[in-house]
């Protein structure tokens, strides 16, 4: 029987826990239950605080980055005679305002600050910003609100003739737990009606450039301002000036040009072409930049040669061996002095054009014309040859005979005068035009003569640019206002014009004789047509033509595939069909042989002939048109 229950015993193999066990257990959790509620009850209760203090800190951070500007740029500081004596508090601002003055619902630009009764220099008085910069509406109702403790100071303003210096003290309690916030702003007193113009004259690094000369005409650029503001150290110039629009211009620094402003909102035509400001109380911070360039240098080259030579002494036979002796050394220095290459284009491309002509020196004469110089003169003196046969305008003895146009001494680019050119003499050697953009008005725009023209008659030595040969060439100088003719009229054989733009007048370009080449060009807004080629052998390559009241290209005259004209990458109408850059004519309008030297060629923003006019030549490929050949 023993043996039995031992047996059953040791078969029963118990498991589980003992009830002292799941007591301890049950006790346990609970406390790690009530420790994750209370995290999650504290995390809920302070959520509103940490938002509101999060808000307090963004609000705070927003106000001390904006208070100081607004304030030193104020419209005009008024005492107020109405306010209290006293430091400003919370009750006393008015209904409808927060603190930092964002009328409620409304947006604005302008400041006005309102300052209570006047008392001796040093008196603490209050100062409420009424009126701020333009916010949204929105962000003007949560602003400041709840940064005001009742009873507390707020504002308080010490004036000291003519400065207020504004300090502003904020108590913000949103958890009971009070921390202050303060900084202070100035602003120097104008009398009612008058603003502040405030500006910089910067150079290309972004360092202020000082001594620069600012001047304020009236608006119809008149009659000046004041007297010529002067930069400070770091750039910067200030006026205080009258109700009223202004034009705002500045004398580049030397040596430079300027860069900024370019045309655009706010900006004018300063008398001497130069874009400047129009400023009104509501737009008066302006900035000008420069672009500042190296002065020419001029290069002495000293050689000195030195000659030696002997002198021999011979004695009888029977005295001593002769002697030879040294005879005292002959030196000659000769001094080349290089004339340094004027300045006259700051745009790399124009200049590099002139890389063909190996060697030269720059220009010969560069004439001014905000100094009113005369571009004809200089081309006709550039002909002449003195008593002894000697080329007058090789002035620095290069081989070439250049005559560059500048707007002013440092080569500043575009500008524009009213002027035309004729180029119709021999020229002894090899003769360039050239200019940095620059646009000539015609001042005659109804006298049925171009702008700019190279006559039949005009030559000079043949020169190889970019692979054409040149007797005559124009490079960087616009033309417009021909109303009645072409603005530029090329005639004669082997002429190069590039770097150039015609508008505004009958024709744009119009081209008559052979193996001329028309490069970098555009033609727009001209009542006839765009480009009027007629000769062989004519070369037409990076030339856009578009908003012309006639044809884009008008190409006709070569006679064999030899002397076909060649067409690369030409655009007519730089946009689709239809649109704003629309010729009224066709886009090309073509007779004879034309060869299509580089694909590819446009017409209405469409590639010609993959994808419009099929019936033009392909790449590479010359074709003869026996009859005219239309592209629209």
């Amino acid at each position: 029987m023993m043996r039995a229950l031992r047996t059953f015993a040791e078969r029963r193999n118990e498991s589980g826990v003992t009830m002292i066990e799941m007591l301890v257990a049950t006790i346990i959790a609970g406390l790690v239950t009530a420790v994750i509620a209370a995290t999650l009850i504290m995390g809920i209760r302070l959520g509103p605080t940490v938002h509101d203090r999060s808000t307090y800190s963004t609000d705070a951070s927003f106000l001390v980055n904006l208070i100081s500007t607004d304030v030193a740029n104020a419209t005009s500081a008024v005492r107020d005679p109405a306010a209290p004596g006293t430091p400003q508090v919370c009750e006393l601002l008015p209904a409808g305002y927060d603190l930092y003055g964002f009328k409620r619902g409304t947006t604005t630009t302008s400041y006005t600050l309102a300052i209570a009764p006047t008392g001796p220099p040093t008196t603490t008085t209050s100062l409420l910003v009424t009126v701020s910069r333009q916010v949204d509406a929105e962000d003007a109702d949560v602003l400041l609100e709840g940064y005001c403790t009742p009873s507390e100071p707020v504002v308080e303003v010490s004036y000291v003739d003519p400065v207020y210096t504004l300090d502003l003290h904020l108590r913000v309690t949103p958890d009971g737990d009070t921390r202050e916030i303060s900084l202070s702003a100035s602003h120097r007193d104008r009398p009612a009606g008058l603003f502040a113009l405030e500006g910089s004259v910067r150079a290309d690094s972004g360092f202020g450039v000082s001594g620069s000369v600012v001047t304020v005409w009236n608006d119809a650029e008149s009659a000046t301002v004041g007297p010529q503001l002067t930069t400070l150290g770091d750039g910067r110039f200030g006026a205080t000036l009258g109700a009223g629009v202004y034009v705002v211009c500045q004398t580049a620094p030397a040596p430079g040009y300027q860069s900024v402003p370019t045309t655009g909102p706010g900006s004018m035509t300063c008398g001497d072409g130069s874009p400047g400001y129009r400023i009104t109380p509501a737009f008066r911070e302006i900035q000008f930049d420069n672009e500042l360039i190296p002065l020419p240098t001029t290069t002495t080259t000293t050689t000195t040669t030195t000659t030696t030579t002997t002198s021999t002494t011979t004695t009888p036979p029977s005295g001593p061996t002769p002697t030879t002796l040294p005879a005292a050394p002959t030196t000659t220095t000769t001094t080349t002095t290089v004339p340094p290459v004027q300045p006259y284009c700051t745009l790399a491309p124009i200049p590099a054009k002139l890389a063909s002509y190996t060697g030269h020196r720059g220009p010969d004469v560069v004439v001014r014309t905000d100094l009113g110089q005369s571009i004809q003169a200089a081309v006709d003196a550039a002909a002449l040859v003195d008593g002894g046969g000697n080329p007058v305008g090789d002035v620095n003895g290069d081989g070439y005979i250049i005559v560059a146009v500048a707007r002013d001494q440092f080569g500043s680019p575009s500008g524009s005068v009213t002027q035309s050119v004729l180029i119709s003499a021999t020229y002894p050697r090899p003769f360039v035009l050239t200019a940095c953009s620059a646009t000539l008005r015609d001042p005659i725009p109804g006298d049925a003569t171009p702008t700019i023209r190279i006559a039949a008659s005009a030559t000079s030595p043949s020169v190889n640019v970019l692979g054409r040969p040149t007797t005559i060439a124009v490079i960087g100088l616009n033309a417009s206002r021909s109303t009645n003719s072409a603005a530029i009229e090329v005639l004669g054989t082997r002429r190069y014009v590039a770097n150039s733009e015609v508008s505004l007048s009958g024709d744009g370009y119009r081209i008559v004789g052979d193996d001329n080449t028309l490069h970098n060009g555009e033609a727009y807004q001209n009542t006839d047509d765009g480009v009027v080629v007629v000769g062989q052998g004519n070369h037409l390559e990076d030339v856009d033509s578009y908003r012309n009241g006639g044809d884009g290209f008008d190409v006709r005259g070569g006679t064999t595939a030899g002397t076909a004209n060649r067409l690369q990458h030409l655009v007519s109408n730089n946009s689709a069909s239809g649109s704003g850059g629309e010729n009224t004519g066709a886009e090309y309008r073509v007779l004879n042989y034309i060869m299509n030297v580089d694909a590819p060629i446009k017409a209405d923003n469409k590639n010609v002939p993959e994808d419009k006019c099929v019936s033009f030549p392909a790449d590479s490929i010359t074709k003869n048109f026996p009859v005219v050949e239309v592209c629209e």
